[in-house]
């Protein structure tokens, strides 16, 4: 397992045989981007909007909370 993921690392296909016939082909997803919390499009939408938190959760949930 070890040589197939540093094979997806280094973006090689890892084709599986059985029996020495080609079964099936395991490919490594093309453009993989991590991205920062910050740069998503949610992140901060909310930021000029008056109600809190806990009134946006209370309605979310509605009488299934209260005693929290």
């Amino acid at each position: 397992m070890k040589e197939v993921l540093h094979a997806l690392a280094h973006n090689e296909d890892i084709t599986i045989l059985y029996h020495g016939k080609a079964m099936g082909i395991i490919k490594p997803i093309a453009n993989q981007v991590s991205q920062s919390v910050k740069t998503h499009p949610l992140f901060g939408r909310l930021k000029d909007q008056s109600t809190s938190v806990e009134e946006i959760m209370r309605s979310l949930r509605g009488d299934r909370y209260d005693d929290i």
